[in-house]
């Protein structure tokens, strides 16, 4: 995780770590979390992932799909209204990306993740618990910004705003 102020090279770290994964002949999936997307649910894990399976002939579809991935499945066909079953979610897009790394090493880069939202915050967190098992990378920038409607903590400066508890765990 890079945490740091707005100007220091967030993004910058992000797409060195993109370029070096090429000579690793990592694939590579991004995001970038955005203000106005914040509370679109999976948002950002649609960002990762919905294109990588959009290209996929139907076949290679179906297999990063087959199993306990296929919980994922309706995201992609458009049941993101709400975080029900959110459990199941996590767990089918962690298969997707397993599923992924089973076919070649996997980076997964998400800049401005102080944007994000909450659903795809907390499937990050759910796939950095279990990533150790796989060939898998995950690089995510956090700016400092405030979140509108954000509370600070009684510990908090004016100019830091509290980290996220996903931000926390580790």
């Amino acid at each position: 995780m890079i945490d740091a102020a707005p100007g220091l090279g967030k993004t910058r770290l992000v797409a060195e770590a993109v370029e070096a994964s090429g000579g690793l002949e990592m694939q590579v999936l991004r995001a970038t979390g955005r203000e106005l997307e914040r509370d679109f649910p999976f948002g950002l894990a649609l960002q990762l992932f919905e294109g990588r399976l959009a290209r996929a002939p139907e076949a290679t579809r179906e297999r990063l799909l087959a199993g306990p991935a296929g919980l994922a499945r309706s995201l992609f066909e458009g049941a993101r209204d709400s975080e029900d079953g959110a459990f199941g979610y996590f767990h089918g897009l962690y298969w997707v990306a397993a599923n992924l790394a089973d076919e070649r090493p996997l980076l997964l880069a998400i800049d401005d993740a102080q944007w994000g939202d909450h659903a795809s915050l907390r499937f990050l967190l759910y796939l950095a618990q279990r990533a150790r098992r796989l060939p898998l990378a995950v690089v995510i920038a956090v700016g400092r910004a405030i979140r509108r409607g954000a509370t600070r903590s009684s510990t908090s400066s004016p100019r830091t705003p509290p980290r996220p508890s996903w931000a926390r765990a580790r």
